[in-house]
């Protein structure tokens, strides 16, 4: 006999029922049973999530996305510390170059001579203000502090750059743009069943009005809306500093008032407590003042602080007291410093990075390592942005007849790589010497090394053959020895110049020989 259907019920329950009771069976509501997990059980101790589950695009609609773009370029604008937050994380993640690498020495080098004059502002910018580095960087820090950036390619080569909170559903007239459901227009994203962009919805700021005006809508295969995202489903990006907004906000107006209590401490300077009444007490008078017994705001004390030291002769019983506030406090500095290195995780940045003192070489190492592993995934969506623009402006170049490709290559024998600029050492001699190491044991190689550094390990050998080509017609020996770092070679090399390696040789082979004459000798002599 087929059992009743079960019927869900959130009476009383926040999960799914995994062992339903014998009402539960009968179809009779009743609360949920079998939940295993703590994080699921609310006894009134803290505050109940909201029990919905939606997209990340319907947690932060139109109006609280504009709230939240506007909290964290305020930050971003007034307080040092978010603002030193962002720009930190920009020099990690967007700085990048350019270098061409077919093979072909001539090919490469019109190629790089073409980027160094698109990279100028004239060119690859329609404002002509900001060149190619720069737009990469404002690109990085937009998605950081908007959450996303919308990049369009023009027809004539160059790239607009369009803000973030410019794609926006509300003033879209979605009539006039064929649009028949504008349900699917999702914070300013029209997109498809599958959740592609097929438009964005792009508005102006007139320079005479503070609102926004729709300007037009870009087909998606024109544009990359570069962002953070998060889940599967989202479709407009959010700003990975959205989970320290409150924190930060909290030690700016923390910053303020305390600032406020340590001026007001200021005021109080010195506390006199007197033993016995002023009628009993002698009082102290001098020439042209006041008498304290006739003028009561007059003090029996007579206190300049601003006249250098202070000398006070005090009757017998009297007590003078210097007021410290200790402002601000101990307790105070210390919470500040949480609070700073709470804001920090929001980008992933080591609070050795604000406070140097706070670790040693080993710790700020360690630091620096966990660090540039979660940099290198924002790096990846820079470079592949990077390289589908210059696909593109590279395909436009060799249409126009701005590069010519020798005969027998094609446009998609291109290569080209962009190479982050590398990180500084923390201690050169030491990372360096462990490069070697790694090299030589067979676990590194010279580009990957070279690359660490920002270095293209190619440009590096021809740049060091032109020094040594024009040493030698110069007449100058130059040195390549390595003693602090030959030890490091797990083969015991050493890393010398060719002369030593002679000399070397020949005390080797002097040794040897002394050493075969004494067998010899000792040999004649055993025989005898």
């Amino acid at each position: 006999m087929p059992s009743k259907p079960f019927t869900f019920s959130a009476i009383g329950g926040t999960g799914f029922d995994t062992k339903p009771g014998r009402k539960a069976m009968e179809g009779v509501p009743t609360g949920w049973y079998g939940v295993g997990y703590d994080a699921v059980h609310h006894v009134g101790k803290r505050a109940t999530p909201l029990s919905r589950v939606l997209s990340e695009d319907q947690e932060l609609r139109q109006l609280p996305r504009r709230q939240l773009i506007t909290s964290v370029r305020d930050l971003n604008r007034n307080f040092a510390i978010a603002a030193w937050m962002i720009r930190s994380h920009l020099n990690y993640v967007s700085t990048f170059s350019f270098r061409s690498k077919t093979g072909d020495t001539g090919l490469d080098r019109e190629i790089q001579e073409f980027f160094r004059w698109y990279s100028l502002p004239s060119n690859c910018d329609p404002s002509g203000r900001h060149s190619l580095p720069r737009l990469v960087r404002m690109w990085e820090e937009q998605r950081t502090v908007c959450g996303d950036v919308l990049i369009n390619r023009l027809a004539d080569g160059r790239i607009q750059t369009i803000e973030g909170d410019r794609v926006q559903s509300m003033g879209t007239p979605f009539a006039d743009l064929k649009i028949e459901d504008p349900r699917w227009v999702i914070n300013g994203v029209w997109v498809n069943t599958n959740g592609r962009a097929i438009g964005y919805m792009v508005h102006k700021r007139p320079p005479w009005w503070t609102g926004l005006l729709f300007d037009r809508m870009v087909p998606a295969r024109f544009a990359d809306l570069f962002g953070y995202f998060t889940r599967y489903d989202q479709v407009r990006g959010i700003s990975p500093v959205s989970s320290a907004v409150n924190t930060l906000r909290d030690t700016y107006e923390g910053f303020d008032y305390a600032l406020v209590k340590a001026k007001i401490s200021q005021f109080f300077a010195m506390l006199i407590t007197r033993q016995r009444s002023e009628q009993l007490g002698e009082v102290e008078e001098r020439e042209g003042e006041a008498e304290p017994d006739a003028d009561h705001g007059k003090s029996k004390y007579d206190i300049d602080m601003g006249r250098g030291g202070v000398l006070l002769d005090m009757d017998p019983g009297d007590e003078a007291k210097v007021i410290e506030s200790e402002q601000p406090s101990t307790q105070f500095q210390e919470f500040t410093s949480m609070m700073i290195m709470v804001s920090l995780k929001s980008l992933d940045l080591p609070y050795s990075f604000f406070d140097e003192s706070h670790t040693n070489y080993a710790g700020s190492r360690m630091a620096g390592v966990q660090y540039w592993a979660s940099a290198a995934i924002k790096q990846l969506d820079v470079r592949m942005l990077l390289d589908k623009l210059t696909k593109w402006r590279l395909g436009l170049a060799v249409a126009d007849g701005d590069i010519t490709l020798p005969k027998g290559v094609g446009f998609r024998d291109l290569r080209w790589s962009w190479d982050h600029s590398g990180v500084p050492l923390y201690d050169p001699l030491k990372e360096i010497s462990a490069s070697i190491a790694a090299i030589n044991a067979g676990l590194s190689s010279h580009e990957r090394e070279a690359k660490k550094l920002g270095v293209d390990v190619y440009e590096l050998i021809d740049e060091i053959d032109r020094v040594r080509k024009y040493a030698a017609a110069k007449g100058v020996v130059l040195s390549t020895a390595l003693p602090a770092t030959a030890n490091d070679d797990p083969n015991k090399s050493t890393t010398i110049t060719e002369d030593q390696n002679v000399t070397e040789d020949a005390q080797r082979d002097a040794l040897a020989m002394d050493i075969l004459r004494e067998a010899n000798r000792a040999f004649e002599g055993s025989t005898r």
